[in-house]
């Protein structure tokens, strides 16, 4: 769904006085007024975004972008012909030449589109993808020049997501079983309002939730930060540290530092602006928010270098317009502006030494397991799958059994019952090291699950993906699911021998199944995998 903007006066008047960072550039645009929506930095030099019509409210869409691939000493304009009244929800860009764009159409449907000459042509890469009147694409992101995934609004009662390992020539929907379903027919991706570390992608949805693959893409669980109504603005700096901010007024914004599993309201001092923030490429914990409601007192840029906690303004900036933000490097920034014409404004350039260099930056550790909690009389074993980022140069992995391992994604199969604290630590050049830490719960109901057999009750497929199937020999009573602490998280009262329940909501984990009537209960245990 497309990301609400702001309608913006267009003030030009004071730049002059603006910090001596930033630089004024030409975004190239012929027509005034034109906004930038959204900036793909390829790296310091290259450098595509997209523009927006911000002389009026409403403004019918644009199908607009510009391009520089001399540190903006020129950028280049240019119109996409034959996608007239689309919008472009945002740009992903993997060099000068190549370029994908996800597009809409007002009438429904979408489309992803592809350039190899740098804009000079556009093809379409998509055919049944996004169809109408449910497909909207909001992200479409590439690694490199084949392996890339698109996020589009629910379609046909899950988020329609692709993956694609050839450029974008075939694109493959990711099963529902692995995307979380949406909480309602009202939440909804949002147009370019999504973060990339390393293999690693979250994308937010339009009721506050984080959505996140360790993979590229291809599998995804979820997880919800305090607000729950609005779109949020997201970034990470690394596989475990990352922003969310609300686009409505009070604009509450979230930290995480356990790479989007829990969030906690952002306690800080001094101004945060509210148009677009970003992480410092190449910094230690450097951030920047930009602002364009001069109007609202709301406009110009500041910066943190400690994560967040204390914003201090850009001396000047506070009498100009930044609309969105990206930062290459710690010494190379972009943000967008308003042109008045083909040569005159429309882009900000920062080149400074504000933020100081950290030479491990980017360098995490993290890691998913296939379940949280093992049921010994199933199987004990539980994999261990890498999500760090960084060069890595050596892993050590404690499985808090006894047992270790150097792989970069190895399994573990637990013995003996308990909690156990599993521990990955990543090192790599310079010295950078990094820990990450989780837990594995083994149990062995052997005893219980037993049980089952001798009440003549069927359950299967277990472990169970969407559908458990629940046989019993009585036709009234009640089936109840509890988790490990014993709580009952679904409940049905039955009156069939036959009894399907849909767990495509719970997470990966082991129940507890109990079945009652009249003449007693049984008990047993089922794993759900996502």
């Amino acid at each position: 769904m497309k990301k609400k903007l702001l309608l913006i006066l267009f003030i030009l008047g004071f730049i002059f006085s603006v910090s001596a960072q930033w630089i004024i550039q030409a975004s190239g645009f012929a027509t005034p007024n034109r906004g930038i929506r959204y900036i793909c930095a390829v790296d310091t030099n290259v450098v595509w975004a997209t523009a927006y019509d911000g002389s009026v409210q409403s403004a019918p869409e644009i199908q607009e972008f510009t391009r520089t691939t001399n540190g903006g000493a020129l950028w280049q304009a240019h119109t996409i012909t034959g996608y007239t009244g689309w919008g472009l929800s945002m740009i992903s860009a993997i060099d000068s030449m190549t370029a994908w764009i996800p597009t809409w159409n007002g009438a429904g449907g979408g489309a992803i589109i592809k350039t190899i000459d740098g804009g000079d042509t556009w093809t379409q890469v998509t055919d049944t993808e996004f169809a109408a009147p449910a497909g909207f694409p909001n992200v479409a992101h590439f690694w490199d020049a084949n392996n890339g995934f698109a996020m589009g609004d629910p379609n046909g009662g899950y988020f329609e997501i692709y993956t694609t390992s050839d450029g974008g020539d075939t694109w493959t929907r990711v099963p529902q079983a692995d995307i979380p379903n949406p909480i309602s027919s009202a939440e909804y991706g949002t147009t370019g309002l999504y973060s990339v570390v390393g293999d690693i992608v979250w994308f937010t949805t339009g009721k506050g939730r984080v959505y996140k693959s360790i993979d590229r893409g291809y599998h995804w669980t979820v997880s919800a930060t305090p607000n729950t109504t609005d779109q949020l603005n997201i970034d990470f700096k690394d596989a475990n540290s990352g922003i969310v901010m609300s686009n409505q007024s009070p604009f509450n914004t979230y930290y995480t530092i356990d790479g989007g599993t829990t969030w906690q309201l952002l306690p800080f001092t001094g101004t945060l602006y509210t148009n677009d923030f970003c992480y410092v490429n190449g910094a230690d914990s450097s951030w920047v928010s930009v602002g364009a409601d001069i109007t609202g007192g709301n406009a110009g840029v500041s910066y943190s270098n400690d994560d967040g906690s204390t914003w201090s303004v850009f001396t000047g900036t506070d009498t100009a317009q930044f609309l969105q933000v990206a930062f290459p490097s710690n010494k190379i920034g972009y943000a967008g502006s308003f042109n008045t014409d083909a040569v005159t404004g429309g882009m900000w350039k920062y080149a400074g030494n504000d933020f100081p260099t950290d030479s491990c930056a980017g360098f995490a550790a993290n890691f998913a397991q296939s379940i949280d909690m093992v049921d010994m009389y199933v199987s004990g074993q539980v994999d261990f799958t890498d999500a760090s980022t960084g060069s890595i140069a050596n892993y050590y992995w404690d499985f808090g059994d006894g047992n270790t391992s150097s792989l970069n994604n190895p399994t573990n199969t637990y013995d003996s019952t308990g909690t156990f604290d599993v521990m990955l630590i990543i090192s790599g050049p310079g010295g950078c090291a990094d820990t990450a830490y989780s837990t594995v719960v083994v149990i062995n109901t052997s005893f219980i699950s037993e049980n089952f057999e001798q009440s003549g009750v069927k359950v299967y497929p277990n472990p169970a993906h969407n559908i458990l199937n629940v046989n019993t020999e009585w036709e009234t009573g009640t089936i109840e699911l509890l988790n490990s602490l014993g709580q009952c998280v679904y409940r049905m009262e039955s009156t069939q021998s036959r009894n399907v329940i849909d767990v495509s909501d719970f997470k990966t984990s082991l129940y507890f199944l109990r079945i009652s009537n009249s003449k007693g209960a049984t008990i047993g245990t089922v794993s759900i995998v996502r």
